[in-house]
């Protein structure tokens, strides 16, 4: 980044200061200049330069202690850049150049006894203790000792991907180290990654234990933060034992935050490169994201080794989407399989198993299983590359493997049949294992393939009771990928039966399930394979009347219809019938919070309606002490009675949110309401007409954390979809009752009450536009006067902001302060008073920053971004602000120079009449997101000829609808430039603004439109 190459320059500058006799003269500040520079030159990517600097070094080094120092920054050099062979080699010359004698690469026969004789020592060592005693053993005083263990746990992440045979050897020197000499601030990752060991050797609880301990020590009696990032990456893996997989995905958030803030850049990407992988169980959509996340990552920080992972999750993902070139292959066109395997095969068995279990995966779902078969036989090669780091994906292996086993079991050649069912015992059995830690995440997965193994061996009654259990678990859990794939066997054995009654209602499920999960290719494949099953029921059912059609068409829509859904489909029916009962809203308020709470496993929940443009709670309800629904009258939404962020989130996103633990994880876990009354589980869902939102639903459970499972979200979405309807037609109702008595009581009276409303009307406009205006005046405050554009030299400069119906938080501003031009431009998310805000926080600190003189790109924004950040927080606010930043300077010999910063609409630049596009990507990073931006932010320069035009926008424009619903466009806006790019600014704003509303005509634009044109003159 601009910060390293900073620093660079001034070690540079420092290097000639100490003469020709640098090294005799000064060797400390020599030495650690080389070694500065060198790390600096590392983390900015400019390899070739940090090894000369660091072979110097290390060539000059007068102390061993010195020359470990080098080979620590050599170590992660050569890991970031996936040699992960010479960093291994690196760590291993450093370790007997310190007196640890440990053998070399080539002497594998060696390497194999010290693995033995070391794993021995700790058996040992261990006999008289327990993993929590290590808890209270001295602390290292042993100097080589202590720089040992640092240079092991540097090389760590080499060894699991590069020698994860050698891993048990390094980590149990840990423990032994430990043992002998005690502990340093860096043991704690020897015991962290010594789990892995223990987990490869299915010695689940000492796994855990060892991670945790690693934790507990980290935290509380060894702080370590440039080591925290490791710690928490392994315990991650291993939380799997004791909590649900979504806990481990917000670990792995969590080692990403810690790895940001000690500036790991390497673990940063492994955090980064995990998350999706524990998201994918859950939801498809959810890992695209950050599987999209991980890429935007690793190409900003260089990081190939981790990129090649990333693009391969995501050609995973549109493989069970249906975007490769067919369903046996993850090749497309920007992904190719030949070249990870030609990347991984032979340097990184680890990331190659990756790739492995994913096939896997892909092949079995699809059908596949030939073609699946070699990996089944590979799996003690792939299983054993990865080991007890990833108990999931050991899980799955054997999953895959033991349903493809079976799928393949009754067409296999008599003699090939005992050593199949050998394989599906063992993916059993290992299944088994992680069960019996934690049923929370791996009781699916057991069930599934026990159901199998009882298809085979022909005995249905125990399929039949092992596939709904399976069914069920996943469900509980949120693993929608095994609660599809357990109703899809399921559906195959009924099949087989034959039992095509019961085939069609798991194969139904199956089919929600997949579309849920969001495997749009395998929802697709099963449309193809069984048309005739998929008819729906409502096409095959007499109903016996007009509610109970509505209801079943939404059931079988929505939740599928297996043995489990159809238990639940007379109480769910009963539920909504008596929703649909009541016509008056005081009654109709009551029976559908008390229907709502019963159903959805709620202790409270609150109906809140807009009424008047304002949101208000109507009701509240809740079972402590029998308690009655509350008529509330229009209450006011406000944080003693509901969490308002979570309330806000929804009435803009429009999409239920589901807090498992809503006082400790996820984004609202500030909120005050969470906060004072320590709310576990949580949930809010949008209720929508005709794609309108009417109201939302707020429900919490205090007694449990995870309350609101997936069947009962599944049951709420068919009560709201009624809610919705009773709750137009009860509205409808009392508009009519009240205007009937309004008719029937002050006939009389109708002309002076029709006046008297006009009035009213009249006032209430009146004021609406008041205030409306008052808020577009604060946003034009914010805008450079005209005069003050005309002031720039050598610059023609119009802008243009026209706020929305809805004030937005668009953004910008020409500065001039002590001869510096500063041009910004910004679009705060969102629309309201907190995006307004934000907007003047943003122009203030701009401001401040140029009057006091800071000319650091990198400090500008980093000051910025923390201004906002804490402010948004303060606000339990979720905004943030796209900003770009361009600092004009006038030539002397005519033309200008632009230095770009910030990320925002990449700016349009005509030169000649040719267009291009100013990629901002690699320029900075959202304002307000993370805490820290300094590693995103960089710099360009542009050089300005005579007549060459930059336009800056906002989304306003680009995002306009037209009433098709299609988007301006970022293509239509450049045509139009490129049109008039001859003329004055004003005319190029002009013409811009009346393309952009012809385009759209007659609808209106729905956010901020936001322009600034430059011309050079």
């Amino acid at each position: 980044g601009t910060a390293y190459q900073t620093a660079i320059n001034y070690f540079a500058l420092g290097l000639p200061l100490l003469g020709e006799f640098a090294w005799e003269e000064h060797y400390a500040i020599a030495f650690e200049l080389h070694q500065e520079q060198g790390e600096c030159a590392f983390l900015s990517g400019n390899f070739e330069r940090s090894e000369q600097l660091l072979a110097l070094a290390l060539e000059k080094a007068q102390s061993k202690f010195d020359q470990a120092d080098i080979y620590l920054i050599k170590i992660a050099q050569l890991a970031g850049q996936g040699k992960y062979y010479d960093a291994v080699a690196t760590m291993i010359k450093a370790l007997n150049m310190l007196g640890l004698r440990v053998p070399t690469l080539e002497q594998t026969e060696a390497q194999q006894q010290a693995t033995t004789a070391e794993m021995a020592l700790y058996q040992d060592n261990m006999t008289d203790r327990q993993i929590a005693d290590l808890w209270h053993l001295p602390v290292m005083q042993d100097e080589a000792m202590k720089v040992c263990s640092q240079i092991i746990a540097m090389a760590l992440d080499s060894l699991i991907i590069g020698f994860p045979n050698l891993l048990a050897f390094y980590t149990a020197k840990m423990v032994n180290m430990s043992i002998q000499y005690g502990l340093s601030a860096f043991i704690p990752v020897g015991y962290a990654i010594f789990a892995i060991i223990r987990g490869g050797f299915k010695d689940y609880t000492n796994a855990y234990q060892f991670a945790a301990l690693a934790l507990q020590l980290n935290q509380e009696k060894l702080p370590n933060y440039t080591a925290r990032p490791t710690i928490y990456n392994a315990y991650s893996f291993f939380n799997m034992l004791r909590e649900n997989i979504n806990v481990s995905a917000e670990y792995f958030r969590e080692t990403y935050r810690l790895a940001l803030e000690s500036g790991d850049f390497a673990y940063a990407g492994y955090a980064m490169i995990e998350l999706p992988r524990y998201l994918l169980p859950v939801s498809v959509e959810g890992g695209l994201k950050a599987t999209q996340d991980a890429i935007a990552y690793c190409q900003k920080a260089n990081n190939m080794p981790m990129l090649l992972v990333a693009q391969m999750y995501e050609a995973f993902i549109k493989n069970l989407q249906g975007a490769t070139l067919s369903q046996s292959t993850f090749n497309d066109s920007c992904f190719t399989e030949e070249a990870f395997i030609n990347a991984f095969e032979k340097t990184a068995p680890v990331l190659f198993a990756l790739y492995k279990r994913y096939k896997l995966q892909s092949l079995t779902l699809f059908n596949c299983y030939e073609q699946a078969l070699p990996l089944v036989h590979e799996r003690a090669t792939w299983i054993a590359a990865f080991g007890g780091l990833d108990l999931s994906l050991r899980s799955d292996y054997f999953l895959y493997a033991g349903v493809t086993i079976a799928a393949l079991y009754p067409t296999a050649a008599e003699a090939d049949k005992p050593s199949y069912m050998a394989i599906l015992d063992e993916c059993i059995a290992e299944n088994q294992l992680l069960f019996e830690q934690s049923p929370i995440n791996f009781e699916h997965a057991y069930l599934i393939l026990q159901a199998e193994k009882a298809r085979i061996e022909d005995r249905p009654m125990s399929a039949m009771h092992y596939y709904d259990q399976a069914i069920a678990s996943a469900r509980e859990q949120g693993y929608c990928c095994n609660e599809a794939l357990a109703n899809e066997l399921a559906a195959k054995f009924w099949l087989a039966q034959p039992k095509e009654d019961f085939a069609r209602l798991y194969l139904k499920s199956a089919h929600y399930a997949y579309g849920l999960w969001g495997a749009t290719a395998k929802v697709k494949d099963l449309e193809e394979n069984y048309p005739k099953l998929l008819t729906t029921l409502s096409q095959m059912t007499q109903l016996p009347n007009e509610t109970s059609a509505v209801m079943t068409s939404q059931f079988s829509t929505m939740m599928g219809t297996s043995s489990n859904v159809l238990l639940d489909f007379a109480s769910v029916l009963k539920a909504s019938q008596a929703i649909a009962g009541e016509i008056e809203l005081p009654k109709l308020f009551k029976q559908l919070m008390k229907v709502i709470i019963e159903n959805a496993g709620a202790q409270r929940g609150v109906l809140i309606l807009k009424q008047a443009g304002q949101w208000v709670i109507e009701a509240e309800g809740a079972i402590k002490n029998n308690e009655q629904v509350r008529i509330l009258q229009s209450l006011p939404v406000n944080q003693s009675v509901v969490p308002t962020t979570l309330i806000n989130y929804v009435i803009n996103a429009k999409e239920s949110m589901v807090l498992h633990d809503a006082t400790h994880q996820g984004l609202f876990t500030k909120d005050a309401y969470f906060v004072d009354n320590q709310t576990q589980s949580a949930l809010c869902a949008p209720l929508l007409n005709k794609g309108q939102l009417m109201g939302l639903l707020y429900l919490e459970n205090n007694l449990t954390e995870n309350a609101f499972t997936q069947n009962r979200l599944d049951i709420l979405k068919v009560l709201s979809s009624q809610a919705v309807i009773s709750l137009e037609n009860a509205l409808l109702y009392r508009t009519l009752e009240e205007k009937v008595e309004e008719r029937t009581a002050q006939l009389g009276q109708a002309n002076l009450e029709i006046t008297e409303l006009n009035k009213q009307l009249k006032d209430e406009n009146i004021r609406m536009s008041a205030e409306l205006e008052i808020s577009r005046q604060l946003q034009q405050m914010l805008l450079p006067k005209e005069e003050e554009l005309q002031q720039i030299e050598g610059l023609d400069i119009v802008g243009f902001l026209e706020p929305a119906d809805e004030i937005g938080g668009d953004y910008y501003d020409v500065l001039k302060s002590h001869g510096r031009v500063l041009i910004g431009i910004g679009d705060v998310t969102g629309h309201g008073l907190e995006s307004g805000v934000l907007a003047i926080m943003a122009q203030t600190a701009v401001r401040t920053l140029l009057a006091n003189h800071e000319t650091d790109p990198v400090k500008f924004l980093a000051a910025i971004n923390e201004t906002l950040y804490e402010n948004a927080q303060r606000m339990s606010s979720d905004k943030n602000l796209t900003l770009i930043l361009l600092e004009y300077e006038p030539q002397a010999g005519g033309g200008g120079l632009l230095r770009l910063s910030g990320q925002h609409e990449d700016p349009i630049m005509v030169r000649n009449g040719i267009v291009e596009q100013v990629d901002t990507t690699e320029l900075g990073f959202n304002i307000g997101m993370v805490e820290n931006i300094t590693g995103f932010v960089n710099q360009i320069e542009i050089n300005l000829n005579p007549g060459d035009v930059v336009v800056l926008y906002t989304d306003g424009i680009t995002e306009a609808e037209n009433r098709e619903k299609k988007e301006y466009g970022i293509e239509r806006l450049s045509e139009v430039i490129q049109l008039n790019w001859q003329k004055s600014v004003d005319e190029i704003r002009q013409s811009i603004i009346n393309d952009m509303r012809h385009y759209i005509n007659p609808e209106k634009p729905d956010d901020d439109i936001t322009l600034l044109v430059l011309k050079q003159k």
